[in-house]
């Protein structure tokens, strides 16, 4: 064998190995890009998973505050219903028999202490100066009703119209919310 013909072999054969190694190579990467693109096939699943996780818990946040708002306007519109009732209930029976309506507040208050004053506001000033002659009538800065004090201040009975209605108030809320809404 001739040094070219050794040469030529020595070419050939590196030839062989290189397209070996690169065939070789090729397959390493076809492998390492079918599993990059497995991982991220993956990966892109996970994250589409978590993402509607995500917007399944935001969804139901919002709906659950938007349940929540929902119940506060509803509770306050019946709250308002009903403070409107009690309110038109006072007006209504105050201005119809404020004289009748004085008069049985005081014998109400009679017999628990002895009575000397009489504190009315200025609409009721008359009318209690005519019924209440043997007592001092004075006016005040109440809106309807009366308080009744003795002699020496010590005791007062206060049966104003604010006292009396949110003692109405406590007594028949649940009955009025019931009658009104179900409840």
């Amino acid at each position: 064998m001739d040094l070219n013909n050794v040469v030529l072999e020595i070419i050939s054969q590196a030839e062989k190995e290189a397209k070996e190694i690169l065939k070789g190579a090729e397959k390493e990467r076809e492998s390492m890009l079918k599993i990059a693109k497995e991982n991220a096939g993956k990966k892109k699943e996970d994250m589409y998973k978590e993402a509607k996780e995500k917007i399944k818990l935001v969804r139901v946040k919002e709906l659950a505050i938007a349940r929540m708002n929902a119940k506060k306007i509803e509770m306050n519109a019946k709250k308002e219903a009903i403070e409107n009732i009690y309110k038109l209930f006072s007006e209504n029976v105050y201005s119809k028999s404020r004289k009748d309506l004085l008069k049985k507040l005081f014998e109400a208050g009679k017999g628990r202490i002895n009575a000397n004053t009489v504190y009315v506001d200025e609409q009721d000033f008359e009318y209690a100066k005519e019924l209440f002659t043997s007592l001092n009538v004075e006016k005040s800065d109440i809106k309807g009703g009366m308080i009744i004090e003795n002699k020496d201040g010590t005791e007062r009975i206060d049966f104003t119209l604010n006292i009396l209605m949110e003692n109405l108030r406590k007594k028949t809320l649940s009955e009025v919310s019931k009658f009104l809404f179900g409840e």
